[in-house]
């Protein structure tokens, strides 16, 4: 037979009660290292995967002439927040450019690009290639571990008594827009 008895409950439930604010507090934390480095790396990906893959001959750049709109890596186009322990990041660029009728933005903006495919603007004879930025993105803040690295970090900057390591079992929750 089993006999056994817990002394001190109540003080498991003080610790609980006053341990549980700090983790809140990193938790908020670790949430705004990883909505600052996501943008980081997602501007990353829109210089190295899509401005340095392929240099336009017919038409002009946002990027390198921003009275004709706002280039894809700009801050405007990026969007985080945290709520409730909480992020949401966002990313919504427009195709918006003065010197052409033809706008598409949002998915289907990144869609051309990330597949090369569906250009509504002139872009001449030539064939741009595929530039998967945005998957590119997603892979590192994921599989490579990027945003469990900025997360850990963040958190033991704001509470170093924690303690937060990194596991290595970070997942996609499967509501990542990929393409």
């Amino acid at each position: 037979m089993l006999d056994f008895t817990i002394l001190g409950i109540e003080s498991i439930t003080n610790d609980f009660e006053v341990l549980t604010p700090r983790i809140n507090k990193a938790v908020s934390a670790g949430l705004n290292a990883v909505s600052s480095d996501m943008s980081a790396v997602l501007k990353q990906h829109i210089e190295l995967d899509v401005y340095a893959m392929y240099d336009p001959k017919v038409y002009l750049r946002r990027s390198e002439n921003p009275s004709y709109g706002t280039p894809l890596n700009s801050d405007e186009n990026i969007g985080a927040t945290v709520i409730d322990n909480t992020l949401i990041f966002g990313y919504v660029p427009t195709g918006e450019h003065s010197l052409y009728d033809e706008e598409i933005g949002n998915d289907d903006l990144i869609r051309v690009i990330e597949l090369g495919k569906g250009y509504q603007w002139y872009v001449g004879k030539r064939k741009i290639p595929p530039r998967p930025f945005w998957d590119n993105f997603v892979t590192d803040m994921i599989q490579g571990k990027q945003a469990e690295i900025s997360f850990v970090g963040g958190m033991n900057n704001a509470d170093k008594e924690l303690n937060v390591i990194q596991t290595g079992q970070i997942t996609a929750d499967g509501n990542e827009t990929s393409f």
